[in-house]
């Protein structure tokens, strides 16, 4: 089942520097609940067992769970992205059997994956902060547990468009927070995202990599580097 699956790709790779956590599930949906202590749909235990079968092999692998789309008791907000509702971490956490390995990793999209309601509301774009904090943000603004959005991504970054002035919204919330994340996509052929580069696959698309450029740390040459 997948749980062995990832006990094999834990034991491969355990040794490999250059990869450093399991994302366990992408983007958890449908029956799937948080919770809800239902074996056949709670996705909050299964992440306990798969990532705990995986800390057993490979203790030095962060564990990466997103969240569920709904079946959240008491969740606040009505709609979620797939993958992108931890309304329910805080009070039912993922519990590992190691300290510190744990990140949350929610998926976040604008209205080119999918025209959801709330980009229509009247106080658009102000209405996105208190989705954040609600959806997710909290795990990190309470310290309960770190975050890495793991998905985000669009088309346009302009300062019109309903995407664009998403996509800008976010990257000032993470720039603000001091969030990591993981842009989709760098290959330009996400249909409803495009890509980092552009359909030539050799040039970039400027305008995006500057919007991203301001989340980057400057680079820091060693002492004694030379050009």
């Amino acid at each position: 089942d997948w749980i062995e699956t990832w006990k094999m790709l834990a034991q491969r790779y355990r040794e490999q520097s250059n990869i450093i956590g399991a994302d366990l599930q992408n983007e958890p949906h449908g029956k799937a609940s948080w919770g809800t202590d239902e074996i056949e749909t709670d996705w909050r235990l299964a992440a306990e067992r798969g990532g705990n079968a995986i800390l057993e092999i490979n203790p030095d692998w962060l564990i990466l769970v997103q969240g569920v789309e709904n079946n959240v008791p008491e969740q606040q907000l009505d709609i979620h992205w797939q993958g992108g509702n931890l309304e329910g971490a805080g009070r039912y956490p993922v519990r590992l059997e190691i300290d510190n390995k744990l990140v949350y990793s929610p998926h976040e999209y604008g209205p080119g994956v999918f025209e959801q309601p709330w980009f229509f509301e009247d106080d658009f774009p102000n209405n996105l902060r208190d989705r954040w904090e609600i959806g997710f943000h909290y795990l990190a603004s309470e310290e309960i547990a770190p975050i890495l959005i793991g998905e985000f991504g669009g088309r346009q970054t302009d300062c019109e468009s309903v995407e664009g002035i998403w996509q800008k919204s976010l990257v000032d919330y993470i720039n603000e927070n001091d969030l990591n994340f993981a842009y989709w996509s760098w290959n330009p052929n996400s249909i409803d995202t495009g890509g980092i580069l552009l359909d030539d696959w050799q040039q970039i698309d400027i305008e995006k990599q500057a919007l991203l450029a301001t989340t980057l740390p400057a680079p820091i040459a060693e002492e004694g580097f030379t050009r």
